[in-house]
């Protein structure tokens, strides 16, 4: 029990003693915290503050996809998959354009050239809060600085993205014509053999007709369509003013035909417009301050200081009293 009590006032007098020395070497300690505070201080006056200008960048609405939506829909305009070949009748054309996707394409190629950086620039992207969007940040020494130079970079991003959709079109689109030239040209191949034909027929009908001097009609009321080979009984008159007819008439083309010409004036005219073009809708710009945080770097070295004199009078002291003793 005693020897506890002992112990316990060795180290008692050991803190104190502690404690003696320190305040015996209090202005080395505070002479230290100052100097520590001082480099702090002229650090943080030479340290350049940094700005970091940050949007949001989402999916666009497909209003702001200038007229690139138009191009898609016609590259992949169907034509309708019908045999009516009246010229009269009406016409529908299946449109194959999916707003989503079109949507998707444009940020998605916004998004692939921001990554590839193509002009270097010091740009950071990242996935946003929402799912579905990314964070576009641009650091510069001053706030105006770094959101001019991100809205310049978010310009240069946005023309990059808008030729490379454009190119892709263009290549397209002059398929999709050479393709609607090759199916037109059939079906016109088509109708002028089918008129070669029916001319034909109705010229070998008239030779017999003169051969056998058919002057009237043989068929009073026709029922439905008169076959070939008894079309020489419609007489010589009536067999020369169908072939008249026949001559004077336009080719029998299908309904498809006349939406394959109709979507191919269209991509002929088609034409790329650049204005008011944006792949991506952009959030107002935020600028933040990214330097060294002040507060927190000064009472470090403040802490720094009298950690690093305290241990150095503690160590000077025991260093000595170690001497002494020998």
């Amino acid at each position: 029990m005693q020897k506890n009590s002992v112990d316990y006032a060795t180290d008692e007098i050991d803190l104190l003693d502690i404690i003696e020395q320190l305040w015996q070497g209090k202005w080395i300690i505070l002479g230290s915290a100052l100097l520590c505070l001082l480099i702090a201080g002229g650090y943080l006056m030479l340290a350049t503050p940094k700005w970091n200008a940050e949007v949001t960048l989402a999916k666009p609405y497909l209003n702001q996809l200038a007229n690139y939506p138009r191009g898609v829909i016609l590259s992949q305009m169907l034509l309708s998959p019908t045999d009516d070949t009246s010229n009269n009748g009406s016409r529908s054309v299946s449109n194959g354009g999916d707003e989503g996707k079109i949507i998707d394409e444009a940020f998605n190629t916004f998004i692939a050239v921001a990554n590839e950086n193509p002009n270097q620039q010091p740009i950071t992207l990242k996935p946003g809060a929402v799912h579905g969007t990314f964070l576009l940040s641009y650091s510069d020494s001053s706030a105006r600085s770094a959101e001019k130079n991100l809205q310049s970079i978010l310009s240069s991003l946005n023309t990059l993205s808008q030729q490379r959709l454009y190119a892709a079109l263009q290549s397209t689109l002059q398929e999709r014509a050479h393709t609607l030239q090759l199916q037109m040209q059939a079906q016109e191949n088509n109708a002028r053999a089918h008129r070669k034909y029916r001319l034909s027929m109705l010229q070998n009908a008239l030779q017999i007709a003169m051969k056998m001097d058919i002057q009237q009609s043989k068929i009073s009321q026709p029922s439905g369509e008169i076959s070939d080979d008894l079309l020489f009984m419609l007489g010589v008159p009536t067999l020369r003013a169908i072939i008249e007819h026949e001559n004077n008439l336009p080719l029998n083309l299908s309904n498809s035909y006349y939406d394959a010409k109709a979507i191919l004036a269209s991509i002929n005219s088609f034409k790329a417009n650049h204005d008011n073009f944006n792949a991506v809708s952009v959030s107002p710009c935020e600028t933040i301050r990214s330097g060294p945080k002040r507060g927190l770097i000064l009472v470090l070295s403040v802490l720094l200081g009298l950690i690093a004199s305290s241990g150095y009078i503690l160590l000077r002291n025991a260093l000595q009293n170690n001497i002494n003793r020998k």
